[in-house]
């Protein structure tokens, strides 16, 4: 496989998602290092929770093909790299996930209760690929495309903004700060940088105040967390 040696080694440590070693276990390990280290410099601080409005469906193929083009020079290579990325073009595609998503609520509606109308109302609000934007999902390819995509939003934040407090988990990302007011502006660039690629901020993101928590990867995070 020719996307992990040439992809992983651009990608920054706080980008956690997919790879081995890391995953949520090294997002939750990350948060708590920041934690403690926010704890014993400030009183207070604040987190910038963001996420991406319909990742995978949005991730825009022209954008992912020239990211591409800066790495590779073998055109074989690029062919078969944006084959896979423009197989969600094809018109069976969104046929086929509607059979899905119609097999599986004509069996959840035969179970009564709360959690199987919760599953159906998801189900419904899966959406259809749109030519020219989305990556498959299950995918180990478009996975990694999906965990290098935002990389150079990644090395932005590093580097020209100099964060030392960041995690990405594919389209989560939270930033640690004892300044609000430099948290809000970073939002606004990130809003900016987001654009380039194509891609919105959704609703979900928002600045927390550690003293009140925030979720990320599944787990609620807050301040007394730093010392288990």
């Amino acid at each position: 496989m020719f996307l992990k040696p040439a992809l992983y080694p651009k990608l920054i440590e706080e980008n956690v998602a997919t790879r081995v070693g890391k995953g949520t276990n090294a997002a939750i390990k990350l948060c708590k290092k920041y934690f403690i280290r926010m704890m014993n410099k400030y009183e207070n601080f604040y987190i910038l929770k963001f996420d991406i409005s319909k990742y995978f469906y949005n991730i825009n193929h022209e954008v992912l093909k020239n990211l591409l083009s800066q790495i590779y020079t073998d055109n074989d290579v690029l062919k078969i790299l944006f084959e896979v990325i423009d197989s969600t073009d094809a018109k069976y595609i969104n046929g086929e996930i509607d059979k899905v998503i119609n097999r599986e609520i004509e069996k959840l509606s035969k179970i009564q209760g709360k959690e199987a109308l919760k599953q159906i109302e998801e189900l419904k609000k899966i959406p259809h690929y749109i030519d020219g934007k989305g990556l498959g999902i299950g995918s180990l390819s478009n996975q990694i495309f999906a965990v290098f995509y935002l990389n150079g939003l990644d090395h932005y934040i590093k580097e020209n903004l100099g964060i030392k407090e960041y995690v990405r988990f594919m389209d989560d990302g939270i930033i640690f700060s004892p300044d609000k007011k430099l948290l809000k502006e970073i939002k606004e660039i990130i809003k900016i940088k987001l654009d380039e690629l194509k891609l919105e901020l959704n609703s979900k993101t928002d600045i927390y105040s550690a003293k009140g928590g925030f979720e990320f990867v599944g787990y609620s995070l807050y301040l007394k967390m730093a010392g288990y």
